[in-house]
């Protein structure tokens, strides 16, 4: 007799929609079922990605920062089941092959075999990324911190990608030799690649084979229309926002 009464007292008009504090908990809590990863993980790529940067240029043994690398790229993922498992056994084999060779475990040529893993790696990482960052309805400093995030990631894999076509074709790059002469280090590639994502420029390393004058071209062109991509999605994603607020 109760559960009669209390079921007829129930309104049965239509429900309100949610407003103000209430909406934005329940679209938090929506995202978060979507898969948004947990406790900072895009921050701590950034991060990390920053630390690696900075350390490339020093008398680090290179495999130190690539591990940074490699860990915070598959760790970003963790949290989604569709890409972590690709993203860790990527990660692992090459982490592998970077640490055989620092320690000299195994010749120097198979180099030629762990840079495409690493590239792969790199590549798959900062697509999936970018693809959940352009994916969100609304722009956060979580979707910041990706996006950030996956353009120097970007930026990284290109830098990597010269320092292979050097190692499989010398003579692809040209730097003076009152400059380098030494001749081209690794993070000197690096800096070409950072360079030229963000269309500063190179002066101090120049692309002289064919190959290699494409790749930096290519790379020029993918930087433009990755920040116009971004903008543009940030924009409708503030419009997006604002339009409720209005109503």
């Amino acid at each position: 007799m109760n559960q009669r009464r209390s079921q007829s007292q129930r309104p049965t008009g239509p429900r309100r929609p949610p407003r103000g504090r209430e909406a934005r908990e329940r679209r938090e809590g929506r995202e978060g079922r979507e898969g948004r990863p947990q406790k900072g993980k895009f921050k701590l790529l950034l991060f990390s990605l920053l630390i690696a940067l900075l350390l490339y240029p020093t008398e680090t043994p290179l495999a130190v920062p690539a591990s940074v690398v490699l860990f915070a790229s598959a760790f970003a993922l963790v949290d989604f089941s569709g890409h972590r498992t690709v993203a860790a056994i990527l990660g692992l084999l090459t982490l592998i092959g970077v640490w055989l060779i620092q320690l000299k475990v195994v010749a120097p040529s198979v180099l030629g075999i762990v840079i495409p893993l690493g590239l792969v790696f790199m590549a798959y990482c900062s697509i999936v990324i970018l693809r959940l960052v352009l994916g969100r309805r609304h722009v956060t400093t979580h979707t910041l911190y990706g996006t950030i995030a996956a353009y120097l990631l970007l930026g990284i894999f290109w830098g990597v990608l010269y320092n292979y076509i050097a190692l499989i074709q010398p003579g692809a790059f040209y730097a003076d030799v009152a400059v380098r002469p030494d001749g081209i280090l690794w993070s000197d590639l690096l800096h070409l690649s950072l360079q030229t994502i963000t269309t500063v420029g190179h002066a101090r390393i120049t692309p002289v084979s064919a190959l290699a004058q494409a790749l930096v071209s290519l790379e020029a062109v993918a930087g433009v229309t990755c920040i116009a991509l971004l903008v543009s999605r940030f924009i409708a994603a503030h419009r997006q926002q604002a339009q409720p607020a209005r109503r």
